[in-house]
């Protein structure tokens, strides 16, 4: 199994570069590899996130609908009539 840092473009262009021998493009091209898996992976991560907080938003005003709307309402206690009581 794939350590989690691993992608295979990555990995793909890594090998390519060690294949091309001795370009001098090759540590640039590496470089270029490394910074965008972390700009994607960075994404990713803030995508996650985001769709996590609208998630818990929307859960949050459903419960507070249903909860809202199932509350009963106050009942007014009507005096006893006189010469009447209750014991």
């Amino acid at each position: 199994m794939k350590n989690s840092t691993q992608h295979p473009l990555h990995d793909a262009l890594h090998a390519h570069v060690q294949e091309s021998g001795g370009s001098a493009a090759g540590p640039c091209l590496v470089g270029l590899a490394d910074g965008a898996l972390r700009a994607a992976r960075r994404r990713q991560r803030v995508t996650r996130v985001g769709v996590t907080i609208a998630a818990a938003a929307v859960i949050g005003s459903a419960w507070v609908t249903v909860a809202g709307g199932a509350a009963q309402r106050p009942q007014v206690v009507q005096p006893a009539a006189e010469g009447t009581r209750n014991t």
